[in-house]
């Protein structure tokens, strides 16, 4: 069981880097005019305080909050069906608009339940801290949800992760520290920056094509905010992957463009793409995840 009364001491990372500091201060002025400020308080709540789950089975009228070890989790899922995780990214939240509305899309056009990640209050650290640490953090313990929904029945071949920007980063480090080999992991526009910028990582410390058994990436800011080198088993590259995507003249716009190219299937869109395939069987030969959601750009 994840150390639900662990408190995390950040002080570690109290000197950023230069690229880490250019990415806080130029989000605290988009941020601000948003009324969604950086976090530079440290927080000693526990994790399973701060990181909250909502689920629902398909055609759900509302997300309900779902917990590690929920009694009632037969109620809040059909145990029987596959699950879709979804998890926001940086400076971001589970209840913003493009979540909602494709958690929506997913349950209408899927057999399928449907999970949001809430990570929102460790999201709002300064970046440095949320790429290095709270990506792990977060990731750790969502894989401590997708065991207990494993012991109730929800089989990793029956689980799709969908995470953008860092949550991309924490989707695959739950699919590191998962028993199991998940379905599919989805990552738009993963995050590039000390992950893949300004030198790589490895494998073992971002998203990966060995995280699941099939692993799609699509990039909307190559070389700037997100990641730039083919790193999925599919890779797609929404006009070419580069910043301005169409209609977002600002990187933070284009950055969200991702999930508005994943949402775009089978419906018109401005999102022209191509595709490397390193594999070249008919199961991962697809041009967007299957289940089309609502368009964002």
């Amino acid at each position: 069981m994840f150390p639900t009364g662990h408190a995390i001491d950040f002080s570690i990372y109290s000197t950023e880097s230069a690229l880490a500091s250019f990415i806080d201060t130029f989000s605290s002025g988009l941020a601000g005019m948003a009324g969604n400020l950086i976090q530079t308080v440290v927080d000693n709540r526990t994790i399973d305080q701060e990181v909250t789950f909502w689920c629902g089975r398909r055609g759900y009228s509302s997300l309900q909050q779902t917990f590690v070890d929920d009694s009632a989790i037969g109620s809040k899922l059909d145990l029987t069906k596959p699950v879709a995780i979804i998890t926001h990214g940086w400076q971001s939240r589970a209840n913003v608009t493009w979540v909602q509305e494709m958690a929506g899309a997913y349950s209408k056009y899927v057999d399928s339940n449907v999970c949001v990640v809430d990570w929102s209050r460790y999201a709002r650290y300064g970046y440095a801290i949320a790429a290095k640490r709270n990506t792990r953090l977060v990731g750790n313990y969502l894989a401590v949800f997708m065991q207990f929904l494993t012991r109730n029945g929800i089989t990793p071949s029956k689980m799709t992760l969908i995470g953008h920007s860092l949550g991309a980063h924490v989707s695959a480090f739950a699919c590191k520290n998962f028993s199991g080999q998940v379905k599919e992991l989805y990552g738009l526009d993963a995050a590039g920056p000390l992950f893949t910028l300004p030198i790589d990582v490895g494998t073992k410390n971002r998203i990966a094509s060995t995280d699941a058994g099939y692993v799609q990436m699509i990039y909307t800011t190559r070389y700037l905010l997100g990641t730039g080198n083919p790193i999925g088993q599919a890779n797609f590259f929404p006009n070419g992957g580069y910043h301005p995507q169409p209609s977002c003249l600002l990187p933070m716009l284009t950055y969200s463009d991702a999930y508005g190219a994943y949402g775009g299937y089978g419906y018109p869109s401005p999102y022209g793409a191509y595709g490397s395939y390193p594999y070249t069987t008919k199961k991962h030969k697809k041009w967007f995840p299957a289940p089309p959601a609502i368009l964002i750009g």
